[in-house]
Parts: C-alpha cells; structure tokens; sequence
C-alpha cells in the first residue's frame, strides 16, 4: 500500500483512514486544552476566586522555611537578575549587530527571543526580590507601582 493510496479509497473507511493520518484526535484535544487555557487567561475571574489567599508568613510556614533561607532565597534572586539582565544587555547589542553589521535577520529573531526570554527572567526574580524584601505576596501592580526597585539591591 502506497503512501496516497488511502486517498483512492472511497467510503468511510478512507475518511477515517485519513483522520487518522491527519491525527484528528490530537487536533480536537489540543483545540480544547487550548481554548481551556485562552479561558482562563483571558477571563481570570475564575481561578482569582478559587486562589489560595494566604499571607507572606502563612506560606513561610506552610513551606517550612526560615529566615536564614529566606536571606539566602534573596540573595539567589538578585543574583539571578543581574545574570538574567546582563545577558538580555548582550543579546540586545548583539541582536542589533547581527541586524545591522552582518545584515542576517535569522540571527537578529534568533537574539531577539533570547533577548526576551533573559528580559522575562530578569522580572521575575525581580518581582520575587520584590515580594521576599517587603515580606508580602504582593501584585505585579505594587512591583510597577514602585520604580525605584526594580534593581534589588545586593544583601550585606
């Protein structure tokens, strides 16, 4: 049996013999996980109600954690976001060199995601700086709301 030969075949069976080789099934799950997931960002309504509303001392106790290792949790962060920021400084000059000296667009989008990527990791352990320093699991709004923090500063 050749490759197309399915395509010859009349009836049902060549239809679900070609669902099959399509993988319909696999479209029609990922359509729904998709849609599901589309849902809950877009209407976040839902899963803002059914969140867990604890306090920054009732997670430290439901984690088991200590001050110790909240300095030392820190003390990552910042480390990790001025690694993250360094490399997404680098990726940036390097995305414009790529652009405008060697003229390649492939490598400029190549830089341009790792720009991105690096640039989502330096917020995120910013914000978890953030959140560690005033000791509060605060919102993304309170982080942005206060500018002058942005860089954590190092731990002493």
């Amino acid at each position: 049996m050749g490759i197309f030969n399915w395509a010859k075949k009349k009836g049902e069976n060549a239809k679900d013999f070609g669902e099959k080789i399509v993988g319909a099934e696999d479209i029609k799950g990922s359509y729904s996980d998709i849609s599901k997931m589309a849902k809950i960002l877009l209407s976040p309504k839902d899963a803002i109600e059914n969140a867990r509303k604890e306090t920054f001392l009732q997670a430290k106790e439901r984690l088991k954690v200590n001050d110790i290792q909240i300095k030392l949790n820190y003390k990552n962060m910042v480390y990790g976001f001025y690694i993250s920021f360094a490399f997404s400084i680098f990726c940036f000059f390097s995305m414009l060199y790529n652009l405008f000296i060697h003229k390649s667009i492939l490598s400029s989008l190549t830089m341009l995601a790792i720009f991105a990527m690096c640039l989502a990791n330096s917020f995120k352990y910013s914000f978890r700086a953030f959140q560690i320093k005033h000791q509060k699991l605060c919102s993304v709004n309170e982080w942005w709301e206060r500018a002058g923090e942005w860089f954590p500063k190092f731990p002493k």
